[in-house]
């Protein structure tokens, strides 16, 4: 396996060319000890240097909540626009860390 480096000063052109692909998602610090991914429009924002986010990557792809379709006397069953079309790019993540207590 190779493994490749980005300079940091490339950072911002790589990130608008991943722009083409989809949204980018970065991890961004929101206060002292809390990290979320969120939407990247300023490369300034993103923390390379994050430990963990407050939602795990997960949950951009597999939201928690997801509504399969809509009822109402009125108007009966209709059906919900997934928004599956859309492409998402998340930037900076991280294996996940497990701590044995054995």
């Amino acid at each position: 396996m190779q493994t490749v480096k980005l300079p940091k000063e490339n950072l911002d052109k790589f990130v608008k060319n991943l722009g083409k692909f989809g949204q980018i998602y970065a991890p961004i610090k929101k206060d002292a000890n809390t990290y979320l991914f969120s939407k990247i429009e300023d490369c300034s924002k993103i923390d390379l240097g994050y430990n963990r986010t407050v939602l795990p990557p997960k949950k951009y792809f597999l939201p928690p909540i997801d509504t399969m379709f809509r009822f109402s006397a009125e108007a009966g069953y209709q059906e919900v626009e997934h928004g599956l079309d859309k492409k998402s790019v998340l930037l900076r993540v991280t294996p996940a860390i497990f701590i044995s207590h054995t």
